[in-house]
C-alpha cells in the first residue's frame, strides 16, 4: 500500500501507508539430524548402549552460507546385573552398577546470530518520514555450538526381597561454550555487546536414595524413602571482556542494592557479593588496639553514630545450598494411600531487598533496637 519503503523487502511493516499491522513468521529455525542407536546385550547381565547423532542447525547459519552449524555428538552407556554372574547370598535379591559417557550438542535461538534492523517512521502533516534503526550488537563469526558433556557411575541394589533398597550416583556435567553477550567499550556504539561463547558451567556432585518398607501385610504396606543430593556448579572459562566477574542479578556496589549474585572463574555459580561491610580500623602498628575495629562515623544533624560502609566488593554468601535432601513416608491401606514428604535445604543464602529496606526504614521489628535510648552504638570520639 503506498509502495515499499525499502526497495525488494516484502513485510507488511515495509509497506508506506500501513499502520499498527505486523505479519511475519516468527522464532522458526530449522534442525536436519541423522542418528544410530546400537544396543547389545548379553545372557541378561551385560548391556552396552552406543548412540550417535549430527545437527545442521538453521540457527548458527549466518547470512553468508557460512557458521558452525554442524555438530556431532555419540553416547556410551553400559551396566551389569551382578547378581545374574555370581552366586549371592539370598538377602541380595538384585545388584547392578552402571557407568555412562554422554555428549549432547546444543544451538541458539532463531536470528539470534543475525541481527537486523527495524524500520521507524515519524508522521508528519505532509507524509511520513521513515528510518532503519539497526542492531546494536555485533556477532563473533567464530561462534561455536554449546555442548554438553557428562559422566554418570551407579550402583543399584536391593535386598531382603525389595524391603530395603540402595541408589547411588555420581556425576560430572560440563556444558562447555555456552552462547551469550559480551560488553563492548562504549566507543564501539554496540550497547549490546558481543554475541560469543561465554564460558562453561560444570555440574558435579552424588545422589544417595534409601527406600525401607518396615511394614507389609495383605492390606497395608508402609513405604519409607530417604533422598540425598549434593550438587556444586562451577563458572570455567568464563569470558575475559566480563573483568573480575559477571553480574546475575542485582549489584554489588550500586545504588540500593549494595548486594548481587555473581559468577566469576573458579568459584560457584551464584556467590553473593557486597561493598556494604563496615569498615575495620588497620593501623600499621600490630598492638594497636584499635585494629580489627568497626569504625563510626557520626552524623552531627541526628546526634547519631553508624557503621562505616567499606566500600570493598568482598564475598557475603552463596545462593548454592550445601546439601539438600527429603524423607517421603506412603501408607497405602487397600486402595487408599496417604503419603507425608519433608524437604531439607541446608546451607545457602538469600538476598531479601523487602527486609533490607523494612529494616533501613524502621518498618521491621529487628529496627527497635537503640530506638528508646538504652541500646544502640556506644560512640567514643577519636
Amino acid at each position: 500500500n503506498g509502495g515499499l519503503i525499502v526497495p525488494g523487502q516484502f513485510f507488511l511493516e515495509n509497506s508506506k501507508e500501513t499502520r499498527g499491522s505486523e505479519g511475519r513468521v516468527n522464532g522458526t529455525k530449522q534442525i536436519n539430524s541423522l542418528y544410530f542407536m546400537a544396543n547389545l546385550g548379553w545372557r541378561n547381565q551385560l548391556y552396552l548402549d552406543i548412540t550417535g547423532r549430527n545437527d545442521w542447525s538453521s540457527a548458527l547459519v549466518y547470512t553468508n552460507g557460512t557458521g558452525n552449524y554442524s555438530y556431532f555428538y555419540p553416547s556410551v552407556s553400559s551396566s551389569w546385573v551382578f547378581t545374574e554372574s555370581f552366586e549371592m547370598p539370598h538377602w541380595l535379591t538384585f545388584g547392578k552398577v552402571r557407568a555412562s559417557w554422554a555428549q549432547v550438542g546444543n544451538d541458539t535461538s532463531p536470528y539470534f546470530i543475525n541481527r537486523g534492523y527495524s524500520i521507524t517512521n515519524y508522521e508528519l502533516s505532509n507524509g511520513n518520514v521513515y528510518g532503519n534503526a539497526m542492531a546494536d550488537s555485533s556477532v563473533d563469526p567464530d561462534i561455536k555450538p554449546e555442548r554438553k558433556n557428562s559422566i554418570e557411575l551407579g550402583l543399584d541394589a536391593r535386598l531382603f526381597s525389595g524391603r530395603l533398597t540402595f541408589d547411588f550416583a555420581w556425576y560430572d556435567e560440563t556444558i562447555k561454550n555456552q552462547i551469550g553477550s559480551v560488553p563492548l567499550p562504549n566507543e564501539s556504539g554496540l550497547n549490546g555487546g558481543l554475541i560469543t561463547n561465554v564460558g562453561s558451567l560444570q555440574n558435579k556432585g552424588l545422589e544417595l536414595s534409601v527406600g525401607v518398607v518396615p511394614v507389609r501385610t495383605n492390606d497395608f504396606q508402609w513405604t519409607s524413602t530417604f533422598n540425598y543430593w549434593d550438587n556444586t556448579t562451577l563458572v570455567k572459562d568464563l569470558h575475559e571482556s566480563y573483568g573480575e566477574y559477571r553480574k546475575l542479578d542485582g549489584d554489588p556496589d550500586y545504588g540500593n542494592y549494595r548486594i548481587g549474585s555473581v559468577a566469576y572463574n573458579g568459584g560457584q555459580y551464584g556467590v553473593l557479593m557486597s561493598d556494604s561491610k563496615p569498615k575495620v580500623w588497620k593501623s600499621d602498628d600490630p598492638n594497636d588496639p584499635r585494629n580489627g575495629m568497626k569504625i563510626l562515623t557520626f552524623n552531627n544533624t541526628d546526634k547519631q553514630a553508624y557503621y562505616t560502609r567499606s566500600y570493598e566488593i568482598e564475598e557475603v554468601g552463596k545462593l548454592q545450598p550445601d546439601f539438600e535432601g527429603s524423607w517421603n513416608n506412603e501408607f497405602k491401606y487397600k486402595n487408599l494411600t496417604l503419603s507425608v514428604l519433608i524437604d531439607a535445604r541446608y546451607g545457602g543464602h538469600l538476598a531479601s531487598y523487602s527486609n533490607k529496606y523494612g529494616t533501613t526504614y524502621g518498618f521491621l521489628e529487628t529496627s527497635l533496637k537503640g530506638r528508646d535510648g538504652h541500646g544502640g552504638i556506644v560512640w567514643t570520639s577519636q
